[in-house]
């Protein structure tokens, strides 16, 4: 029933945390990169295939295109790959499927070496 309170309570909700999402890293400076990146990607990449499509782009418009959609596609495909696996997990494994993700942070993180060189390093 999508006309009922909760549900539009809901998406209003996610409106909402849509839009802080997109202006925290506007306000308040960071070094890090912004958590919005893929939206971004996804967006420049639907750009870039209307600019590669279009009869009347000219021909350096398609080529930065083409260049610029080969260069984004990887990071697209591999985040797409990433959200249906965690959908898939969420819906045969339930809740668990959040181990992947975790242990294989947990890898990573003590794989780059990063823990020794501050226990090295002492404190600051």
């Amino acid at each position: 029933q999508p006309d009922t309170l909760p549900v539009v309570v809901a998406g209003v909700l996610g409106a909402f945390a849509m839009g802080v999402q997109n202006a925290h890293p506007r306000l308040i400076v960071r070094p890090a990169v912004p958590n919005t990146v893929m939206t971004g990607n996804v967006t420049q990449a639907i750009l870039d295939v209307v600019d590669m499509l279009h009869a009347g782009s000219p021909e350096s418009v398609r080529e930065a295109a083409r260049a610029r959609f080969a260069k984004m596609m990887p990071a697209i495909a591999a985040f797409a790959a990433g959200a249906i696996g965690g959908a898939l997990g969420l819906r045969y494994v339930g809740f668990w499927a959040l181990l992947v993700p975790a242990c294989a942070l947990a890898v990573l993180a003590w794989t780059t070496g990063e823990h020794e060189r501050a226990a090295t390093a002492g404190p600051a």
